[in-house]
């Protein structure tokens, strides 16, 4: 587990060190995981205004890749009414019944 250096509080209007503050500060947390610029493992202790930036481009590259794997989905999904219109339609003249509109 490793620190970043000390700097000075936003919380604290840039006027004290955050190594005067930390241990009541609650913006200081603990992040484990992986850099996902870098890929690296982290396990830090740091101020959680400092990742901001970090996390929120982790959260948009998520959000992207969810919004594709859901265009994927209904793409597949509107193929297959599609097909199972055709079948119905095609059973329907084999029956002699009249034709049902799936829509």
């Amino acid at each position: 587990m490793t620190e970043h250096p000390d700097y000075d509080c936003p919380a604290a209007g840039f006027k004290r060190r955050c190594s005067k503050l930390r241990h009541g500060c609650p913006e200081w947390v603990r992040l484990v995981g992986r850099h996902p610029q870098k890929g690296e493992p982290i396990d830090v202790y740091d101020c959680a205004r400092r990742w901001t930036p970090v996390l929120m481009t982790e959260v948009t590259k998520t959000i992207q890749g969810v919004i594709a794997t859901t265009d994927e989905f209904r793409k597949e999904v509107r193929e297959r009414e599609e097909q199972f219109a055709a079948l119905d339609k095609i059973a329907s003249l084999l029956n002699g019944q009249p034709q049902r509109l799936i829509e």
